[in-house]
């Protein structure tokens, strides 16, 4: 109830709910939701415009593209890609994120050290070129693009989490549990981990926005999840030469991308003005 009382008083975050609830429903309802085969092809209905527009029909809300298939069917199939790469990625990004930094913050030295380098390793290059490396050298695929954004994607949430963990590993509770005996690994996920949860949750909602963008990124580029799978980015890229003539092609699935992504971005930064110890919440 506190939480919902919490949220009552943030528009924006109440707004990023419903639209990413939105998709949610629409991604695990697509099979009922698309009002035609996402893969049929019907040259005589070929670039319609959306049905508000002269020519346009409501047999096809949002128009067609080159080879007639149903747009809205296209982006109702592509946002199960974008939600499943989302919670995928940023699963992993959780997992590995928040146990390196929670290690690296707990024992400290040498270990600290190790990660900490490796960390700024990382970060130092681009994501864009460590995605497009890693791919180009193994071959896209769906599991591959989830992997790989998701073992790039760690390095922020594993610095927040060491940072609040070098306060909390020095709190009462801590030393007592030490004092009665308890391991040093034990307190760590005991005693510090659920301190640091509302920090995770909302740097990985605000995570899963720039992953849904990353995604996208590498399907408009050729290297994400191949046809005949569809994905956002493939709409954009398709649509990208029809710019002048049916812009609905690239529109649609473009502001479907920013839907979803300011959605977690709301909610995250909500997230994170909650569970920020500076704040007067």
């Amino acid at each position: 109830m506190k939480l919902l009382r919490a949220l009552s008083k943030h528009p924006l975050a109440i707004t990023g709910l419903v639209i990413l609830l939105g998709f949610l429903v629409v991604t695990m309802l697509a099979p009922l939701l698309t009002p035609h085969d996402p893969l049929q092809q019907h040259l005589r209905a070929r670039l319609l415009p959306p049905f508000w527009l002269p020519g346009g029909t409501l047999e096809y809300p949002l128009g067609t593209d080159q080879l007639g298939r149903d747009l809205l069917s296209r982006i109702i199939q592509g946002s199960r890609v974008a939600v499943l790469v989302a919670f995928g990625a940023t699963t992993l990004v959780i997992l590995v994120g928040t146990t390196v930094g929670l290690l690296s913050g707990f024992f400290g030295g040498l270990l600290d050290t190790a990660t900490m380098r490796v960390v700024d390793v990382i970060i130092s290059v681009p994501d864009i070129i460590l995605y497009l490396t890693i791919i180009a050298l193994a071959g896209p695929s769906l599991t591959l693009v989830i992997v790989v954004i998701g073992l790039v994607g760690w390095t922020t949430l594993a610095r927040v989490v060491r940072s609040e963990v070098l306060t909390l590993r020095r709190r009462e509770y801590v030393e007592a549990a030490r004092a009665l005996g308890q391991a040093e690994l034990t307190s760590a996920f005991r005693q510090v981990l659920p301190n640091v949860l509302g920090t995770v949750v909302a740097i990985a909602t605000l995570k899963a926005s720039s992953v849904i963008i990353a995604e996208s990124t590498l399907s408009y580029l050729g290297f994400g999840v191949q046809p005949p799978t569809i994905t956002w980015g493939q709409l954009l890229a398709q649509g990208q030469q029809y710019v002048a003539t049916a812009w609905w092609l690239s529109t649609f699935p473009g502001l479907a991308i920013t839907l979803l992504s300011l959605s977690l971005i709301f909610l995250g930064n909500w997230l994170r003005d909650l569970f920020d110890p500076r704040s007067n919440g």
